[in-house]
């Protein structure tokens, strides 16, 4: 796990405790791992960067892990919409750490629609 996951992670363990029980948020998190899956699908990378879709499923499960322990149902706020800019910005923060150790730019990394073969969705 890179600098920046750790880095968040340790400060929002130090927040609050876990609302929901740990069979809860396992059950969560098993439920919603199709909702990691979609979220890397829709991140189109160079292979310039060097991440693999396992570091972004990685990074994203991570997310989908904090977002189950912070996650307070006397909110009003759905899972799967609380969970996914938890996801979101996870794999956010793995694509900027990326970048900046791998020393791309942004216009290196984001692959243009025109830039996608037909053939490989």
């Amino acid at each position: 796990m890179r600098d920046s996951v750790k880095a968040y992670a340790q400060q929002v363990e130090t927040r609050a405790p876990a609302i929901l029980d740990d069979r809860e948020i396992a059950r969560l998190v098993e439920s919603y791992i199709p909702l990691v899956l979609h979220q890397v699908d829709r991140a189109w990378l160079s292979p310039r960067l060097g991440l693999t879709r396992e570091d972004l499923v990685s990074a994203g499960c991570y997310g989908l892990l904090l977002a189950a322990r912070k996650f307070d149902p006397s909110r009003g706020v759905a899972f799967g919409v609380f969970a996914r800019t938890h996801v979101h910005g996870a794999l956010m923060r793995e694509i900027q750490t990326a970048m900046k150790a791998s020393g791309v730019g942004t216009e290196e990394v984001f692959v243009g629609t025109d830039e996608i073969e037909p053939d490989s969705l």
